[in-house]
């Protein structure tokens, strides 16, 4: 990581690129970031990529992200977004899944309370946009949903199908709306 001011290289080694200012035959970063080396039709160019480039990962329509569970109401649960496909965050993000994008079937059965708890880290697909300070997400997709779990005597959970995870120290089941893992197939069916 570079700062502004930082010697990185001397002319006679490298062309001065994006990022860069040349003083007295040496080259400084203009910006915090990142150093890298190119090679522009068989010339070194060095050049800083700015930080805020690098990790400018804000969640689109669509995009994977995996959150943790803040707060619940009877209607949706509040996360803090922290990867966009699989990349993490230097910007906090806020999103929320509305009680209907819980899951696609007996919406109108579902309790809150019965698919996550404060805590949980959650796999969701972005919807939309929302609101300024909300992204839209879903956990609809047997896929998404819980993939880590605290249970309340702080032991972590296991999956045991769907919709229980059990915890590793006691034993206890609780419910959850659990992410299918991957690789994994639909309900063992025992032959009559």
């Amino acid at each position: 990581m570079c700062t502004p001011g930082e010697r990185i290289g001397h002319v006679s080694e490298f062309q001065a690129g994006d990022g860069t200012y040349v003083e007295r035959q040496f080259i400084y970063a203009s910006t915090v970031g990142e150093k890298q080396v190119q090679d522009v039709d068989g010339a070194k160019v060095v050049v800083v990529v700015p930080a805020w480039k690098k990790h400018a990962d804000v969640p689109d329509v669509g995009d994977l992200v995996t959150g943790q569970v803040l707060r619940l109401q009877k209607d949706r649960v509040e996360l803090s977004i922290l990867t966009v496909n699989d990349r993490q965050l230097n910007a906090e993000y806020r999103g929320v899944v509305r009680l209907q994008d819980i899951r696609q079937y007996e919406v109108d059965k579902l309790d809150v309370l019965d698919c996550f708890r404060p805590g949980d880290i959650v796999a969701a697909r972005v919807l939309s946009l929302g609101d300024v300070r909300n992204f839209l997400l879903s956990t609809a997709e047997d896929q998404l949903g819980v993939v880590k779990a605290t249970s309340i005597n702080r032991h972590p959970m296991s999956r045991v199908s769907w919709q229980l995870m059990q915890c590793t120290g006691t034993g206890y089941k609780e419910r959850r709306k659990v992410a299918k893992p991957p690789g994994v197939g639909g309900p063992v069916r025992i032959k009559p």
